[in-house]
């Protein structure tokens, strides 16, 4: 995985205890398979959240793993334009059903 390039949605903030545990999984998992990860903290903000997906979209990582707070709706017109771009995409924590029956991901 060294030449990827992937976009990880943490949650909260950094340094709260949710969003601590989840980027300390998520750094070992990189240390563990060599991926270059962007560590994305939103504080739970969800329009903060679908800027940033616009953002993360526009930078054509070869993966994002998104939180699906946002829902469906607000993720839809981002993951369709991902799936364009060829960009693999995972949803976690809240599952964006319609999302993933149009375009894959879980």
């Amino acid at each position: 995985c060294k030449d990827v390039h992937i976009r990880f949605f943490v949650g909260g903030a950094e340094g709260d205890a949710f969003g601590t545990i989840v980027y300390n999984g998520a750094k070992q998992a990189a240390a563990d398979l060599g991926p270059k990860v962007d560590y994305i903290f939103s504080g739970w903000d969800v329009e903060k959240m679908v800027q940033q997906l616009r953002e993360a979209v526009a930078v054509k990582p070869q993966g994002i793993a998104m939180m699906g707070h946002p829902g469906d709706a607000a993720i839809m017109p981002l993951a369709e334009q991902a799936h364009k771009d060829g960009i693999k995409m995972m949803y976690q924590n809240v599952p964006v059903p319609t999302v993933v029956a149009a375009f894959g991901g879980g």
